[in-house]
């Protein structure tokens, strides 16, 4: 397996501890929307490296809402 690949799945690993509820279609997808979108048109042609930033982005909104005690898991991975 590609190292890249590692990380996609190390950090959707740690988003969906984040939010155990959501399911990983919703993450993916809405990663996609509002991280990756400028990226590609559609998901099937997203490169990973783009997914890869797009999860770290939203990893990291998450887990600075996390700090400040905002993090809603049910609304923040869902509606960022």
């Amino acid at each position: 397996m590609p190292p890249e690949r590692n990380d996609l799945i190390a950090v959707l690993k740690r988003i969906s501890e984040l939010g155990p509820d959501v399911r990983m279609g919703q993450l993916i997808e809405n990663t996609f929307h509002f991280f990756c979108s400028d990226q590609s048109d559609s998901l099937y042609d997203l490169e990973d490296a783009d997914l890869l930033a797009g999860l770290r982005q939203h990893l990291e909104n998450l887990e600075n809402s996390r700090s400040a005690g905002t993090l809603q898991p049910d609304s923040d991975l869902v509606e960022v």
